[in-house]
């Protein structure tokens, strides 16, 4: 009896005009339950309509699933912590999407940038905005490194967000203002005081030593293969480097 691979529930009928499962590319089954959330998952991630699976493996359908569910839970914490509205869940699936690994949520809130409504995402990583209604695939991204100043107009509910090319003024915050423009300011001290990636390569412990390739080339004019004039050329350059 085969299984269902989202759910692993058994399916009687897994084949057959009375089936209670479909068929997948290795040969797998998902039942009808699983498939449904599946094409749902699909239209949520803007992947498409989904007719039949026969062309998935269970190891993409149960990624699928999961990703699935991890959206979920994104969407329930911004709602029951943030009261996050919103007209559809696109825009909200956009911000999830667009979260890279090992970063959460700090704070949220619905804003209006201008005359425009959407959501405000200030993460532990970046500050993230995606207007409801969105056609755009991903939502407008500033960095921290890029933000010098953060300020908090309480009697407008009004956040200004500076850069060195533009004030950001995201108004109408609902979920306490207050705190929202603490947490930017604190992860905006808290990325700016994390030291920059090395660029400079470090010493090479197998890398010779002036001294090693003076002793090298010195053995090489004794061997006649370079004359004592090329040797103090290269000696006199080689000791220009201490």
């Amino acid at each position: 009896m085969e299984k269902c691979v989202g759910c692993s529930t058994l399916l009687k009928n897994a084949t057959g005009f009375f089936s209670t499962g479909e068929e997948l590319a290795n040969k797998t089954y998902i039942c009808d339950p699983c498939s449904e959330k599946a094409r749902t998952a699909f239209r949520n991630m803007n992947l498409g309509n989904v007719v039949y699976f026969k062309s998935y493996t269970s190891f993409q359908i149960q990624e699928l699933l999961a990703k699935d569910v991890l959206f979920q839970n994104f969407i329930h914490h911004l709602v029951k912590t943030y009261d996050i509205a919103f007209s559809s869940t696109s825009s909200v699936m956009k911000l999830f999407l667009a979260l890279i690994e090992n970063e959460w949520t700090e704070h949220a809130s619905n804003v209006f940038y201008g005359n425009i409504f959407g959501i405000l995402l200030a993460t532990n990583k970046r500050l993230m905005f995606i207007r409801d209604k969105s056609n755009i695939t991903l939502p407008e991204i500033i960095d921290y490194r890029d933000i010098v100043s953060v300020d908090f107009v309480a009697s407008e509910d009004r956040i200004d967000i500076g850069t060195p090319d533009i004030i950001l003024s995201f108004s109408g915050i609902l979920k306490q203002p207050g705190l929202l423009s603490g947490k930017i300011k604190r992860q905006v001290e808290l990325i700016k005081g994390k030291p920059k990636p090395q660029t400079e390569s470090s010493p090479n412990s197998n890398e010779l030593s002036v001294f090693d390739v003076l002793e090298r080339l010195g053995g090489f004019r004794q061997k006649g293969i370079i004359t004592d004039e090329e040797f103090a050329e290269q000696k006199k350059k080689l000791l220009e480097r201490l």
